[in-house]
Formats: C-alpha cells, sequence, structure tokens
C-alpha cells in the first residue's frame, strides 16, 4: 500500500483496505469520511481525526480515526527523519505496543519511506480523553501515572530485543557524540528565549550539563540495566479519562528507546510538579515506582540505586529542552511559554538534590568530563 502523506491524499477505499487489513471491519466499507485537525501542527508532524461512514454497521467499525503524518515542512521532516523519529514511532506500534501492559492507541495501519520520510500511522481515536497540561499539574495526576511507568519499565527489563532492534538507539543529533555539541550551541539562544530572569542556578546547570552531558548520555543508552522508556513524559503526551475510573494511555512514542528507566521518572515528576510539592513527595514517590518494579519481578536493582540513577537522570531532560528551545528558528521570549517553568523546576532539582556532588564524589570512574 501507498503512503499518503496528508489527510487529502487518503480515499475511501484505502482505509477500507487499511481497516480490513487490521481485522477491524469483514463486510462494511468506508464510504466516506469527515477530516478534522486533532491539536496544532507541530514541527515533527500533523494530526487529523477521521470521522467515518460505512456502507452497512458492523460490530467493531470504529466510528473515527486518528492519522498522523509526518511534517508537511520538508526541511523540518528531513531533520525529524534523521532523527529517527517516524521509524521509530512506526516501529514500536507494529512491533513493541502489543507487549507494553499499560494503555496506547491501537494501531491500524503504519509506515514510513525510508528515503523520503514521509510516514503515516492510522491510530485509535483516543480525542474523548483529555491531555494533562504541559506546564504541570497535580499530585494526584502523577501519583495515577507512576504506576503506568513502573509496568512498563517492568515489562522490558533487560528485554534482549532492546539491544537487538535496529530502528530503536537514538540517532543523529540524539546520539552520545552529537547532543552535547549541539547544546552548548544551544544553550544561549536558549537563555535568549527565557522572559524570566536567568538566575546562578540555571547557569550552575547549564555547567553541568555542558561538563558532564557525554558520560551521562552513554551510561543511559548502554549500562545495564536496561527497559524500554517512553523517553518524552509529559503532559501533551498523556491522556486521562475524566470519569471515577482515572484511565491514563501514552501517545507520541517518536523519542521510545533502550535506557535506564528512571528519565521516565525523573522528567515527569521534575516538570510536572512545582517544587514545593515535588520536595515534598519526592522520595514517597520513587519508592512507589520503585516497589510497582519490584511487585512486577524486577530483581537486582535497589532503591538506593533507583535514588542515584533519578538524581543523575535529570540533566538529561533539561539538556534535552534547552536544546530544543535554543535550536527551534521559530521560538522567542514569550511569557507564560512551558520552558519557563519546566527548565527552572529542573534547575531547583538538579541543585536541591546534589546532582554534582553526586557526580563529582561518588561516580568520578563513571562519569568523568
Amino acid at each position: 500500500m501507498s503512503i499518503p502523506t496528508t489527510s487529502d491524499e487518503i480515499t475511501a477505499s484505502w482505509l477500507t483496505s487499511v481497516l480490513c487489513g487490521a481485522g477491524v471491519i469483514d463486510h462494511a466499507r468506508v464510504v466516506s469520511f469527515e477530516v478534522r485537525p486533532v491539536g496544532q501542527a507541530g514541527m515533527t508532524g500533523q494530526i487529523k481525526q477521521l470521522r467515518l461512514s460505512f456502507t452497512e454497521n458492523e460490530l467493531g467499525a470504529p466510528e473515527s480515526v486518528v492519522a498522523k503524518f509526518s511534517s508537511a515542512d520538508l526541511q523540518a521532516r528531513t531533520i525529524v527523519h534523521s532523527m529517527g523519529f517516524y521509524e521509530r514511532e512506526v516501529g514500536f506500534y507494529s512491533q513493541f505496543a502489543a507487549d507494553c501492559p499499560i494503555r496506547t492507541p491501537r494501531c491500524f495501519f503504519g509506515a514510513v519511506e525510508m528515503d523520503t520520510g514521509a510516514s503515516i500511522l492510522v491510530l485509535e481515536d483516543l480525542t474523548w480523553m483529555h491531555n494533562l497540561n504541559s506546564t504541570g499539574g497535580s499530585l494526584a495526576e502523577v501519583e495515577l501515572v507512576i504506576p503506568e511507568i513502573g509496568k512498563l519499565h517492568a515489562a522490558w527489563w533487560d528485554d534482549a530485543r532492546l539491544t537487538q532492534t535496529p530502528w530503536l538507539p537514538m540517532k543523529g543529533i540524539m546520539t552520545a557524540d552529537q547532543a552535547p555539541l549541539l547544546f552548548r550551541q544551544c544553550w544561549q539562544p536558549f537563555l535568549d528565549k527565557l522572559s524570566i530572569p536567568i538566575t546562578d542556578e540555571f547557569l550552575e546547570t547549564g555547567d553541568l550539563i555542558a561538563c558532564y552531558l557525554h558520560p551521562i548520555w552513554v551510561w543511559w543508552q548502554t549500562e545495564p540495566p536496561l527497559t524500554l522508556v517512553h523517553n518524552d513524559v509529559q503532559g501533551d503526551n498523556l491522556l486521562v479519562t475524566a470519569d471515577e475510573r482515572s484511565e491514563v494511555a501514552f501517545i507520541d512514542w517518536q523519542l521510545a528507546t533502550g535506557a535506564r528507566a528512571v528519565i521516565d521518572l525523573a522528567s515527569f515528576i521534575c516538570s510536572h510538579l512545582n517544587t514545593p510539592e515535588r520536595r515534598h513527595n519526592e522520595q514517597r514517590l520513587l519508592a512507589s515506582y520503585h516497589s510497582v518494579l519490584t511487585e512486577n519481578g524486577v530483581v537486582g536493582y535497589s532503591l538506593e540505586q533507583c535514588w542515584d540513577d533519578y538524581r543523575i537522570a535529570l540533566l538529561l531532560p533539561a539538556s534535552r529542552l534547552a536544546t530544543a528551545v535554543g535550536l527551534h528558528p521559530g521560538l522567542t521570549a514569550t511569557p507564560g511559554a512551558f520552558w519557563n517553568t519546566a527548565f527552572p523546576r529542573y534547575a531547583t532539582a538538579i541543585a536541591d538534590l546534589g546532582v554534582r556532588e553526586l557526580l563529582d564524589q561518588r561516580h568520578t570512574q563513571t562519569f568523568r568530563p
């Protein structure tokens, strides 16, 4: 099947073939569909809701699906494709999602053209759920998400597929060799895009990242125990229900990779909670996560090691945020932008938890600048 690059290229017969191939329909045929945008088109892609009409009613036929395409901007698509984003997400849904004990959208079809970066995913429509806030939220939301992260990590703990799957590792500017260099180039442009006062804490965080990012990146991606990490757990990539069941679904798997686990925890806790709540609940939340690991069969990974890994991992989301904002040509110093909230929270947590002291004193052999 060829790959439609926009919703304009999708036909009713193509959708019929997709849904038949996925075993969703048998006798019914798609006769028409209505296209509606989902959110705003971002740098990495565009998402549309397709509301379907069929020739007949058939049990299991979806009223709508979501189509996710590569970026319409060819330059942006080339950059994103060079980092493996499209290949990685298609690979996740086609090969890994069925073995993840957490809720993700069902994938009916996924494909990527490796020479052009054109890609499409046809997914279960979960737009009836709502995103968490990208600038942070409540302790109850964090307590809902953490057990799910723990179940995901436990299911993939030390799985051989993590080192045997060619599309899974980070690529391009997301590798240990390139990411530190790019961070240094983007640091000053990032500071220029902050609309809040630049504190000594921010500058100390930048110095620490510049010093240690390369060895930490290598450690994070190669030193066991490894598991499958979502690698971008934040409000925009989490959908929750509004009812009493409070279910959560994880979307946007473009950054999924095999790595040490706690980056998912560190990035979410420290960006989603305000600093007083994070300080008051952090160790309890980490202990809760560790309990989920042990309850699901993980052995040989102590709470003390988990705590140290969590502290070290904080540098990774902080560096990625600064790099992404500094690199993006369309972003400016905008009051209320999410990075004005998230980066100060990371910097404060890094200072609170003595990350420099941990790296300098306790891991001088592993993390040699």
